[in-house]
């Protein structure tokens, strides 16, 4: 399951947006702060935020360090929240269902 997980993070990390991500919006730098309504965003910038920003009206900050943090953010997770489960059970079909794919 870890090398399951690694691959997970890697593509969540280059194919969907994540909490805490960089992006640009309006050829600015923002943080992704809130994305339950996703495909619409809260974004920040530590002296604004704007809520409800679709993700197509922004894109990935492509930058080495903000791809690492971002992978590290998503195996955290992973390990976090899932890994302990999936030991136990397996991933079971609920699992399957859940937005973490």
């Amino acid at each position: 399951y870890m090398i399951f997980i690694i691959l997970l993070s890697i593509r969540r990390t280059f194919f969907a947006f994540n909490l805490t991500e960089k992006i640009i919006y309006k050829n600015k730098i923002y943080f992704l702060t809130q994305g339950v309504c996703s495909p619409y965003w809260d974004i920040s910038n530590g002296f604004e935020r704007i809520e409800g920003v679709h993700q197509m009206n922004f894109k990935k900050y492509w930058n080495i360090q903000n791809q690492i943090d971002v992978f590290k953010t998503n195996y955290r997770f992973y390990m976090t929240n899932w890994f302990e489960i999936w030991v136990k059970n397996g991933i079971e079909p609920w699992c399957k269902n859940c937005n973490i794919w």
